[in-house]
């Protein structure tokens, strides 16, 4: 695999662990997702990507912050970061000249709900700001859009293993894929109720697929039940 392959950006860490194969149609076969619901998501975070600095006191917000992290190897845009005076816990932030502890906002759209996928993509903006910014955080927030409520998301240990785990899996898959390996076989296609609502639903076809296999499966059995009479 390449060195640029190599590379993960952060929005793929929420793709790959909502669904792998729509990862793969997304960002492997550029497929691009035409929803109602993805093109409001994507106006809310080209309001968001405009990008600037506001203080208010000992609080400052930076929008559209670029981080990465030579360990895990990703990199991408943070919706926002927020920066508080912190003389006791936090850590020197050169471009502030200043000690604050830091903490990423991800911006979502919809109403509140739990999505495991975009707490491990909040991680892995952890995972690029501790790097940087030699600090420790504990927490980051999710920023549903259309209800306004913001979700305190605790970085936990397990969490981070299992988002650690996840950008493993996305590098090696597409590693094997790369060397020639077959998409179908890495990137498997399984139904479940999500997939009614997927704007890839009719080029994915899952149900169609799982109809398929489970005919195979019968017909498997009934010719073993044959030849053993």
């Amino acid at each position: 695999m390449e060195e640029s392959q190599s590379e993960i950006l952060l929005s793929w860490i929420s793709e790959y662990a909502y669904c792998s194969r729509r990862f793969y149609l997304r960002y492997v076969e550029c497929m691009d997702l035409k929803s109602s619901a993805m093109v409001e998501g994507k106006y809310e975070h080209r309001v968001v990507d405009d990008r600037h600095i506001t203080k208010r006191g000992p609080h400052i917000v930076v929008s559209r912050l670029y981080v990465s992290s030579e360990k895990y190897q990703i990199h991408g845009f943070c919706d926002n970061v927020e920066f508080d005076e912190d003389t006791d816990n936090g850590s020197y932030i050169a471009f502030l000249n200043g000690v604050y502890s830091v903490k990423p906002v991800e911006f979502k759209h919809g109403k509140l709900r739990d999505e495991r996928e975009y707490e491990m993509q909040l991680c892995a903006q952890v995972f690029c700001l501790e790097e940087m910014y030699d600090t420790h955080i504990d927490k980051g927030i999710i920023y549903y859009a259309d209800s306004k409520d913001r979700l305190d998301i605790e970085v936990s240990d397990e969490l981070r293993r299992e988002t650690a785990n996840t950008i493993k899996s996305i590098r090696d898959e597409l590693k094997e894929l790369y060397s020639g390996k077959n998409a179908d076989s890495i990137f498997p296609i399984k139904y479940r109720k999500r997939c009614e609502k997927c704007a890839l639903y009719d080029v994915c076809e899952p149900k169609g697929l799982a109809v398929t296999a489970y005919m195979k499966k019968l017909w498997a059995m009934g010719c073993k039940n044959d030849s053993s009479r």
